[in-house]
């Protein structure tokens, strides 16, 4: 049976997605103009050599979607990001670049910074993706995040970047938002008792989304360990700990196995394998364990939900982000059932509303809204708690 949630292909009457390739290399230019020219839902917009020659063209073009390369001459991938998304709000941009460390560092920076999703090119798989496996990757991903969004209307209505996509600038920099009484009771309804354990997961536009929200809760962070499962290689999850560290000036770490979790210590899961949450003695610590071998759906969502609502009980806040997928709606059930409490972020500020749509869907939420929203309704639970 298909996934109701997973993106759909154009039908013929839609308007076509709007892709611009920028890229210094004539070879994969070639390659990829031929390949989206095939699909009947993809137009090209723009074919640029460099980021200095699609800042000329994006304004004018609106693409839906930039595939962006990052080693370029006169203005590399890195620089050209936020003049591209300056340029035309409401643009997605895919970073498609080599998985060797210097390149997802970048990568990660690029994704910290407003790009939406990475795909890695065909000469630097290391995973044994063929050529014919990445063509089926590349569109795929065009068309989960370059159809119609109310985030995408949003941002090009307002002429800003989309929700998420500006990197955070140090803890508790964020606005405050305040929740209606009807948001603030339900929140307060959920809750059993104070919050002992943090989590966030997430996918697609997450890294963006995750250091948003732990801005928003600055000082907060201090009271509870924090848990991040966030869908990315091995590769990338100890960056993304430094950089949440460097952003945000508190402890972040890449989960190793055995840690004790502590409070005001942020725990980002490592790539490519799940962490369970097992319970010793008055403490709680972390157990790895191997993966299926589909890195980019790994550390899963539902695994980590799922544990800590069996070790930890009422004491769980569990929080789905943007993403791609329906990871986390299972674990988000079992959170529910031991009294946790469960939150989604809201439709409009997603870049993918599958992840926290299918948590939604469950009924379990006692929250659905923006980051900044979701930070308040945690900021409750303490409060109150």
């Amino acid at each position: 049976m298909s996934d109701p949630s997973a993106p759909q292909p154009a039908s013929a009457e839609a308007r076509k997605i709007r892709i611009a390739i920028v890229d210094d290399s004539i070879v994969v230019r070639g390659l990829f103009s031929r390949w989206l020219a095939e699909e009947a839902d993809i137009e090209i917009v723009g074919i640029h050599r460099n980021g200095l020659e699609a800042l000329r063209n994006v304004g004018i073009a609106k693409p839906d979607v930039v595939l962006l390369d990052i080693e370029m001459p006169e203005m590399d991938g890195l620089t050209a990001l936020p003049l591209i998304l300056q340029k035309s709000p409401g643009t997605r941009v895919l970073v498609v670049s080599s998985l060797s460390h210097r390149g997802a560092d970048i990568t990660l920076k690029c994704l910290m910074r407003g790009a939406t999703d990475y795909l890695s090119k065909p000469s630097a798989m290391g995973s044994g993706e063929t050529p014919a496996e990445f063509r089926q990757s590349l569109v795929a991903r065009i068309r989960a995040i370059g159809a119609p969004t109310p985030a995408r209307a949003a941002a090009v209505a307002a002429g800003a970047h989309p929700p998420g996509g500006a990197e955070a600038h140090g803890a508790g920099a964020a606005p405050r938002k305040k929740l209606s009484p009807e948001a603030s009771a339900a929140v307060m309804k959920a809750a059993k008792t104070r919050p002992h354990l943090l989590l966030l997961g997430a996918a697609t536009g997450g890294p963006q989304a995750v250091a948003a929200l732990l801005d928003s809760l600055g000082p907060i962070i201090d009271e509870v360990p924090v848990v991040i499962a966030q869908h990315m290689p091995a590769i990338f999850t100890q960056m993304f700990a430094a950089h949440l560290k460097r952003q945000l000036c508190v402890e972040s770490i890449e989960i190793e196995g055995g840690e004790v979790l502590k409070p005001g210590v942020i725990h980002v899961c490592a790539g490519g394998q799940n962490s369970l949450i097992r319970r010793s003695g008055a403490d709680l610590t972390v157990l790895l364990q191997p993966g299926n071998g589909e890195t980019r759906t790994l550390p899963s969502i539902d695994l980590l939900f799922a544990s800590a609502a069996r070790e930890v009980g009422a004491g769980v806040v569990a929080i789905a982000l943007t993403g791609l997928g329906t990871d986390g709606a299972q674990g988000a059930l079992a959170v529910s059932s031991a009294g946790g409490v469960v939150m989604a972020q809201d439709q409009t500020s997603s870049v993918v509303w599958g992840i926290p749509g299918a948590v939604a869907r469950t009924g379990t939420c006692a929250l659905i809204d923006d980051v900044q929203g979701l930070a308040e309704g945690v900021r409750l639970l303490f409060d109150h708690g």
